[in-house]
């Protein structure tokens, strides 16, 4: 028998069915985008299948994970304007933790809203309060970060 928590964490590690196009892939600055069905085929529940993922090489955190990793290290949120990475504003996380080396590393967190869509053509209808969170590694963030 499988943990559940292994279960949720082989999904949010893949890549939903619909977006192995490769057209979906073109102009995306992040690794990881979440979007809610709004298909009425899906129960009413909110479970883990209502969710489609774009997930190539990204890290996700669940609300829970964020809100542990919170309490264990300090992190600073700020809005991240970065014209060439995305249009909207970026909020961001970041704070520092240490390594078995003694030295720190930096740690950033992208925070995003998970969109409302329709399945069939993935069109987004609205966006949600529910929240997902990407562990980042894209240098324009980094250099913002240090920068600010």
């Amino acid at each position: 028998m499988i943990s559940s928590a292994i279960n949720i964490a082989d999904r949010m590690s893949k890549c939903t069915k619909p977006f192995h196009n490769s057209t979906f892939n073109t102009n995306r600055p992040f690794n990881l985008y979440v979007y809610k069905s709004a298909s009425e085929k899906v129960s009413i529940a909110a479970t883990d299948e209502m969710f489609f993922r774009y997930n190539i090489n990204g890290i996700e955190l669940n609300a829970d994970g964020f809100e542990k990793l919170s309490k264990e290290i300090h992190l600073k949120s700020m809005e991240a304007d970065i014209p060439d990475l995305k249009k909207e504003k970026i909020k961001i996380h970041t704070g520092k933790f240490p390594t078995a080396t003694g030295e720190y590393q930096r740690l950033i967190i992208r925070e995003a809203c998970i969109p409302e869509v329709m399945p069939d053509e993935l069109r987004v209808i609205r966006q949600t309060d529910q929240k997902y969170y990407e562990v980042c590694t894209h240098p324009m963030l980094y250099n913002f970060v240090k920068n600010s």
